[in-house]
């Protein structure tokens, strides 16, 4: 891309060389054929936009419209609308190219979600504007990482303007969801796994976790 970026020549014939093309030939119509030529810089701004789209936009978190099978056996599999969460929001799909990496290595190395990664979502939450917006926040704990989710929404909490409240707490461990094998296994897996420490407020909640597994 930087050669082509730099190329003072017709830059199809550019291409077409790139992809062996056995007769390339001047387009005539490309910029370096019209005497226009690429820019040779680029304002900060347009930097900073490309580098959020490389990064990822909002992922959309549809929300489960079903009980997995053999959990309720004496309740209905559909949820009723009334208890349909909203759609969510995730920043990345895990271990990609922009976000997902760091991600991965915030996690599994640092221990530690970084500040780039609390702007991120700051900035995505606000140009998703959901719908009602959430009036509190809380967070899904872990017994594996006890720190590492809630030091993120601590902090994007005060980003956002949101009070965090950790009504949820862990009174048992589970496996890994990723080890579970389908929907039904990771739902027995974390079932009674949850306490409530505290009111619930009656309002709009924004419930964080740092990764997806069963929805």
């Amino acid at each position: 891309m930087q050669n082509y970026m730099t190329h003072k020549g017709c830059l199809m014939k550019f291409l077409q060389c790139a992809l062996d093309d056995a007769h390339p030939q001047p387009c005539g119509r490309c910029a370096n054929c019209r005497g226009k030529g690429l820019p040779s810089s680029v304002s900060s701004e347009l930097v900073v936009a490309a580098e959020n789209y490389r990064k990822g936009a909002s992922i959309p978190i549809a929300p489960r419209q079903m009980l997995p099978a053999g959990i309720f056996p004496d309740q209905k599999r559909k949820i009723p609308p009334e208890l349909l969460n909203e759609t969510g929001r995730s920043l990345c799909y895990y271990g990609d190219a922009g976000w997902g990496t760091l991600v991965r290595a915030s996690k599994y190395e640092q221990n530690y979600f970084s500040d780039d990664l609390v702007d991120a979502a700051a900035r995505l939450i606000g140009e998703w504007k959901p719908e009602p917006f959430p009036v509190w926040m809380t967070a899904i704990p872990s017994l594996r990482h006890p720190t590492l989710v809630r030091s993120f929404v601590e902090r994007l909490s005060t980003r956002l303007g949101i009070p965090f409240r950790p009504v949820l707490v862990r009174i048992s461990d589970a496996l890994q969801q990723k080890a579970m094998q389908n929907s039904s296994m990771q739902a027995r897996n974390v079932l009674n796994t949850l306490g409530i420490l505290g009111d619930i407020p009656n309002a709009p909640v924004l419930l964080v976790d740092d990764i997806l597994d069963s929805g």
